[in-house]
């Protein structure tokens, strides 16, 4: 059994290990696994295998279950075919909960459709956007508050963030007919990976704005005296 990392591929929700975010309640751990098993007419038990063609090809059928919540989860090879076939980060454990709330819901909703979940991405952005600067004038819009604290981000961020704003602006209230970007996040093939991008522009800002701040500060307090910097 391998211990490789696990990542959403374009098709469906892939396991490379048994190490992965449940579907059902989200947390990562590592899930039993039970080979799915037929019957076959001349008696015994055998695996059971795709026949289908598909891009999946003829791969083995087994099924996993979350140590936390007990919930099921069926896979064909490294393609998980249920629950609804998509497996998200989950949220930072820092995030603030009323971000999560918003980070979980969009979770839940992506396999019935992403462009409820791309509306969800942008409002939990711009959510703890709210949090981190609340010095940002009151009536400001999302694209105002990103440049606000564009500086004390990574410029990956910044542009994924701009990103986030867009789709999630275009996907509900497009006027004329969807971009590419729009395109690509409702894409059965594309779209799963792309939205799981947008999802962790969240934990990204956790990451970079709360949380490293915080450790830094608390490192450098332990500091002695004679190290630390005079001020002028």
């Amino acid at each position: 059994m391998k211990d490789d990392t696990v990542s959403m591929p374009r098709r469906a929700s892939r396991v490379d290990s048994l190490v992965f975010a449940c579907p059902h309640c989200g947390v990562q751990a590592r899930h039993n696994r039970s080979d799915l098993m037929r019957v076959p007419k001349m008696g015994g038990m055998v695996p059971v295998e795709s026949t289908l063609r598909s891009p999946f090809g003829g791969e083995a059928w087994f099924a996993t279950a979350c140590p936390s919540c007990m919930g099921q989860s069926v896979w064909r090879g490294s393609h998980m075919v249920y629950p609804h076939g998509q497996v998200v980060p989950p949220p930072h454990p820092t995030m603030p909960d009323e971000v999560k709330e918003l980070y979980r819901e969009a979770a839940a909703v992506a396999p019935a459709s992403r462009r409820a979940a791309a509306a969800l991405a942008r409002a939990a952005v711009e959510k703890l956007i709210r949090i981190i600067d609340p010095d940002a004038p009151a009536r400001a819009n999302l694209a105002s508050r990103i440049t606000r604290i564009r500086p004390q981000v990574t410029e990956p961020v910044g542009q994924m963030l701009d990103v986030v704003r867009h789709i999630g602006n275009k996907t509900l209230h497009g006027t004329e007919g969807p971009d590419d970007l729009v395109v690509l996040v409702l894409d059965d093939i594309e779209g799963p990976a792309v939205l799981e991008q947008l999802l962790s522009m969240a934990n990204d800002l956790v990451d970079q704005l709360i949380v490293k701040p915080a450790t830094a500060a608390g490192l450098w307090k332990k500091l002695p005296e004679g190290v630390k910097p005079r001020p002028h």
